[in-house]
């Protein structure tokens, strides 16, 4: 069995996306649907409601804790592999958006998810959180921001900036909070 290090699904998970799945579809050719996520545990599962949480089409959302339908991952394709760790799942909402399908969030929590090894800092009343993750992980994030920019910016100019304003933020965090400056960046 697969394990990721960083995700822990809620109880109920499952169950909410395939029933959202099921409902929208009806509506929309959905390429990928998932959920809100929350940055800690908490011990309470989803609730059952027969009205079904709000959504919304979104850009993008991450893999961890959404479904893919299998339609769609027969006319998109995989994953792409040279990305393996950052923005693949951004790429691949990318490239079936260009295709015809919607992207799709519940806003519901349907499970944690930690990114890298956050720590929070405030400054003249305003909080910030460096994430302190490893200089490999960085190098990915930024190699793959590269060429989604490359790719895609004639298809969605407003996505792909947001994703290197990102990389910006990450790099201007580096400078302000985190250690190992000079190999992080």
């Amino acid at each position: 069995a697969a394990k990721d290090d960083d995700t822990l699904p809620l109880q109920g998970m499952v169950d909410c996306l395939y029933a959202n799945y099921q409902r929208l579809s009806e509506r929309f050719r959905i390429g990928l649907i998932g959920m809100d996520y929350a940055g800690t545990p908490q011990t309470n599962g989803i609730p059952d409601d027969r009205e079904g949480p709000g959504w919304s089409l979104k850009r993008g959302v991450i893999t961890s804790g959404s479904l893919i339908s299998l339609p769609a991952y027969r006319d998109v394709g995989i994953f792409r592999e040279e990305f393996f760790i950052d923005l693949v799942d951004y790429e691949y909402c990318l490239r079936a958006r260009r295709k015809g399908y919607r992207i799709v969030q519940i806003e519901r929590v349907g499970f944690v998810h930690r990114l890298g090894n956050p720590a929070v800092h405030r400054i003249v009343g305003f909080q910030f959180t460096s994430y302190n993750r490893a200089p490999e992980r960085l190098y990915y994030q930024a190699r793959n921001g590269a060429v989604l920019l490359r790719e895609y910016f004639a298809i969605d100019a407003g996505y792909c900036l947001r994703v290197c304003l990102g990389l910006i933020k990450t790099s201007a965090s580096i400078l302000v909070y985190e250690e190992n400056k000079t190999e992080k960046l």
